[in-house]
């Protein structure tokens, strides 16, 4: 799932990530990320008297639940995953006028991809990737029995419930 905008004009975000919650998206395994607001007395964040963010507590408490936080320069010193001042992440593009935010899914998939390519992110814990395959085994039973039982409509979903499970194996073999 790729993070929603901010909902309220000014609310950045930073991104977090847990080694328990991956899904495939385009083809890719990845974890999945969410907003970790920098919103005062959200998640026990606070602003100093000059404006800056106190997030050092945040983050641990954070981090005793599993998460993460993603740095905003991951990707370089000068560089940052938000875009602007109102917290639009780089893979998002708002439309004047309109409070849709258009996101580009693949360019996402990439980036989460990349962080875990580099050692940012962990690779996936064999455990996860089992449950993923188990539930993914059972779906595609399920669907299996759909297309067998005359359903046609349901092959596409089969096909792609295949390609992932594929994915995810390939995780377990070690092959990803």
């Amino acid at each position: 799932m790729v993070p929603a905008a901010p909902i309220g004009a000014g609310v950045v975000s930073l991104l977090r990530w847990h080694p328990e919650r991956w899904h495939i998206m385009h083809g890719r395994l990845i974890p999945q990320t969410s907003g970790f607001p920098l919103q005062a007395g959200v998640n026990n964040v606070r602003r100093s008297r000059d404006g800056r963010w106190l997030i050092r507590e945040a983050t641990a408490q954070a981090a005793e639940r599993g998460w993460r936080i993603i740095p905003t320069d991951v990707d370089g010193p000068g560089t940052s995953y938000i875009s602007d001042a109102i917290g639009t992440y780089r893979w998002q593009r708002r439309h004047p006028g309109s409070a849709i935010v258009s996101t580009d899914e693949r360019a996402y998939a990439g980036w989460v991809a990349s962080l875990v390519a580099r050692g940012v992110i962990e690779p996936i814990r064999p455990y996860v990737a089992e449950r993923i395959a188990e539930q993914l085994r059972q779906q595609v039973g399920q669907v299996a029995d759909q297309v067998a039982q005359g359903t046609p409509s349901a092959a596409p979903l089969l096909e792609r419930l295949r390609a992932d499970l594929a994915i995810v194996e390939a995780a377990i073999g070690g092959d990803a």
